[in-house]
């Protein structure tokens, strides 16, 4: 009998995170598979992740699938922005979601991360490809998210060796994301 696939867990990320991580590795599932996992600043392994903030543009993409890009930004600026495509063909209740959302709107997603090297990039970025979007009712929902992911952030940091340098830096966003929000 086959291995069951079971999904890992999302990891609440900030978008900042995303973009400073370049490393990635995998390990076999027990199948033909191998997991794949992003490995960001914070010393987690992520095969999985949720993100949330405001949209801040979507685009159709230009290709021969039929595809959306959608921008969510961080509350704060220090906390970036970062962009989640979902094809029609292979994400089709994530590229439904997307078609229907007018930015700006505050959304929450998950989404599988993945490594891509650009010709022109030194370092690798990091790719998004959406599993599910939701548009939140309101404000005091994308707060809840937010601080949500802070506290997520504070624990990976506290639970992973993590350079103090780079434990300092997220340690200070996420104090600024939390007075943004009005959260101290």
């Amino acid at each position: 009998m086959a291995p069951r696939y079971s999904k890992e867990p999302a990891i609440r990320m900030f978008p900042i995170e995303l973009k400073e991580t370049h490393k990635e590795t995998s390990q076999s599932n027990g199948g033909q598979y191998e997991i794949k996992y992003i490995l960001p600043p914070t010393g987690s392994k992520v095969n999985r992740v949720l993100i949330a903030g405001p949209v801040t543009a979507i685009d159709k993409m230009d290709s021969n699938r039929e595809g959306y890009r959608m921008r969510i930004s961080g509350i704060t600026e220090s906390t970036g922005s970062v962009p989640i495509t979902a094809m029609e063909e292979f994400q089709p209740d994530a590229y439904e979601a997307i078609s229907k959302i007018e930015a700006p709107a505050f959304v929450v997603a998950i989404a599988k991360p993945s490594l891509f090297q650009p010709q022109d990039a030194e370092e690798p970025l990091v790719t998004l490809r959406a599993e599910s979007v939701r548009v939140l009712d309101d404000l005091k929902s994308l707060k809840w998210f937010i601080q949500e992911t802070a506290k997520a952030t504070t624990e990976r940091l506290d639970e992973n060796e993590v350079d103090p340098d780079v434990k300092k830096r997220y340690e200070d966003i996420v104090a600024d994301v939390l007075e943004e929000i009005g959260d101290e």
